[in-house]
């Protein structure tokens, strides 16, 4: 079974992203995005084998003394699929960065899917989709 490491945000920076959705969602035949009905989301990792418990104690690890995060974006890009991705390309001075770099030293980057790995980093990896 696979596995994904990612956040999601339901606060007012969410509400933002949402109102962009709704603004493309008016040029899509059926609007993407809005119809997942749910909020949006940076993946750090998928793993497509894994053992669920070694990545729950990663991410406890992590993420435990961690109150909020802070990531700026620079630009809106898409997904040039059959239905649009929105995505949101994070700052690299986002702390996004550094929570990818821990994940990623703590669990064999092999496991994960290319995309995701460590050496893919830079301000395109991480996605809010």
């Amino acid at each position: 079974m696979a596995w994904a490491i990612n956040i999601k945000s339901e606060n007012q920076s969410a509400k933002r992203v949402c109102k962009l959705w709704e603004q493309v969602g008016k040029l899509e035949e059926t609007p993407n995005m809005l119809s997942h009905n749910y909020p949006p989301y940076i993946t750090f990792a998928i793993y497509d084998e894994i053992d669920f418990p070694l990545i729950k104690d990663v991410t406890q690890q992590v993420f435990q003394n961690r109150k909020s995060i802070t990531i700026l974006f620079d630009c809106v890009k898409y997904f040039d699929l059959q239905n649009l991705v929105l995505w949101a390309s994070p700052s690299e001075v986002s702390s996004q960065l550094e929570i990818h770099q821990e994940l990623h030293s703590k669990i064999n980057t092999a496991l994960c899917r290319e995309y995701y790995r460590p050496q893919k980093v830079g301000a395109a990896q991480a996605r809010l989709a």
